[in-house]
């Protein structure tokens, strides 16, 4: 079919490169070539010639990559066509006009970075095409299914054509997920930022509350004033020093041994009682909101003991 195509421009048949080859060429197939033994020698020399263009173009093809893809200016759009095909680079021409109209027509719903891709192979009446959507240069994840074509040129244009459009479709469809992410995540962003504002108040105010004291600190000051209370009697105990009895049979009283034990008794009780206190006062000191989450001393007794425990509140 080649040969036929190259033997009709010699002719000078009113064929273009641009424009598809006369499908009753096409239809007739052996019968037309069978016409061709009858012509003249210049014919048969012009056949010779256009056999051996012919080997050297598939020649290159063949040690060439697997598709042909013409650089193209337009960055939206590469357009690959299998080399084994008849006529690809008019093949490829006609797709990549058509797919271009299609982008200058939707020009404005495209952004830098977008692009398309669209892959053609097959053969006449059996075209196959995949379309694959860049974003970014990076395929999406849900790309377009490979259709097939096996009509007329004409009917492969059309849909490449609606391949195309849906292909801008799924574009715009990505690039408002990808806003509708961006904006899910600037409110996470500010609330995130509300609550650790909101926060940061509350931990300041309750740093500013006084001192209230936990269990721990009440049962400090209790203890420490009993064993004051211990250390007051042992003193009065012990001032009263020996009296006499009066009685020559009974010897004098002394009152200073169990003074001086309720001083000791009262000092060791009114150590714990400190000890109990000042370590309930560096606790607070150490974390005051949580010294300020404390609330009245009767509502905290009153109230359920939690796992916190209720020395430490």
């Amino acid at each position: 079919m080649r040969v036929i195509f190259i033997v009709c421009s010699f002719f000078d048949r009113p064929l273009r490169s641009t424009l598809r080859p006369p499908r009753r060429w096409c239809r007739r197939g052996k019968q037309g070539a069978r016409e061709v033994i009858g012509i003249s020698s210049r014919t048969w020399l012009a056949v010779i010639l256009a056999a051996e263009l012919a080997g050297l173009s598939s020649s290159a093809a063949n040690g060439s990559a697997s598709s042909i893809a013409a650089p193209a200016a337009d960055e939206r759009l590469t357009v690959e066509v299998d080399p084994r095909m008849f006529q690809a680079e008019a093949h490829r021409g006609w797709v990549e006009e058509q797919a271009r109209t299609v982008l200058d027509r939707r020009a404005s719903d495209l952004e830098d970075g977008d692009g398309i891709v669209v892959d053609l192979a097959g053969m006449s009446r059996d075209y196959r095409v995949t379309i694959r959507v860049l974003r970014h240069g990076e395929p999406l994840a849900e790309q377009p299914e490979t259709f097939e074509c096996r009509g007329s040129t004409d009917e492969l244009l059309a849909l490449v054509e609606v391949g195309v459009e849906q292909a801008v479709d799924r574009l715009i469809e990505a690039r408002t997920r990808e806003q509708a992410e961006r904006e899910r995540q600037a409110r996470e962003r500010a609330e995130r930022e509300r609550t650790a504002q909101a926060e940061l108040m509350r931990r300041n105010a309750l740093a500013t509350k006084p001192y209230r004291p936990a269990m721990l600190g009440l049962m400090g000051a209790v203890t420490a004033g009993l064993g004051g209370g211990l250390m007051v009697s042992g003193a009065l105990v012990s001032a009263k020093g020996i009296e006499p009895s009066g009685n020559d049979l009974l010897s004098a009283t002394d009152f200073r041994p169990p003074g001086y034990a309720l001083l000791g008794v009262g000092a060791a009780v009114l150590t714990t009682g400190v000890v109990l206190l000042v370590t309930d006062v560096v606790r607070c000191k150490r974390d005051r909101v949580v010294c300020g989450e404390r609330g009245p001393l009767l509502e905290r007794m009153a109230g359920p003991r939690q796992s916190r425990g209720w020395v430490a509140r």
